[in-house]
């Protein structure tokens, strides 16, 4: 299997989580891509919370675990939005309508049964 075609899948996936937890009633807005860089190909992920604005976005090249790439992308996204781990020159955020996605390690049956749903639905 190519490593672009295992990465648009996990795009796939992460973009049905971003609309599970939207029909689930967290203020989620975002995208994940993926890009060809001139270093290789690229995960690309953007967050936004609809309710305050706090917006967040984080690059990686995925490596050899695309999935687990993707769940550390995701996880440090996320933590930056809601406790402002950011070290960098963007404005601090500490978003806390994005908190139940920090705070779970998994997400909750009901959300992931929505998110293959989903998936089913395509984009």
């Amino acid at each position: 299997m190519a490593l672009r075609d295992e990465m648009e899948r996990e795009v796939a996936a992460r973009n049905a989580l971003i609309r599970a937890w939207r029909a689930c009633g967290i203020p989620i807005d975002g995208c994940w891509d993926v890009s060809d860089e001139p270093h290789g190909l690229v995960f690309w992920a953007w967050a936004r919370c609809a309710t305050c604005g706090a917006d967040r976005h984080e690059g990686d090249m995925g490596g050899s675990d695309v999935a687990l790439a993707g769940r550390v992308l995701w996880d440090i996204l996320i933590a930056n939005l809601v406790y402002d781990l950011n070290t960098g020159d963007l404005p601090p955020v500490a978003c806390p309508h994005l908190k139940p996605i920090a705070e779970a390690i998994v997400a909750p049956s009901h959300v992931l049964e929505i998110q293959q749903l989903q998936l089913l639905a395509g984009d």
